[in-house]
């Protein structure tokens, strides 16, 4: 997904690209827009990439939420770390 959104026009789907940078965005409704957008203008060729954008686009529809973020869902596992990651020190902080 992160190469065919590297494809894309920056000025044209900001949003989106901001998106693949940081991992979150604050305009759901521009995202959503701009997803389509791209979908549509550039159809990714890969279908683990489709899948995926549409996942997300359906993920995204009548989201009241402020902020979407995504991740690569991975995490650096530390000795002694619970089944979320945290020791007991971050566990106890947060």
């Amino acid at each position: 997904m992160c190469n065919w959104i590297d494809t894309l026009d920056a000025d044209a789907y900001g949003e989106l690209v901001h998106l693949r940078e940081y991992g979150w965005s604050q305009n759901i409704g521009t995202l959503s827009a701009q997803l389509t957008a791209a979908v549509v203008g550039s159809s990714p060729e890969d279908k683990t990439v489709i899948s995926t954008l549409k996942e997300l686009q359906d993920s995204l529809k009548g989201e009241d939420g402020n902020v979407v973020s995504i991740s690569d869902g991975m995490v650096k596992y530390e000795e002694g770390a619970d089944e979320y990651g945290f020791t007991n020190d971050e566990a106890l902080s947060s």
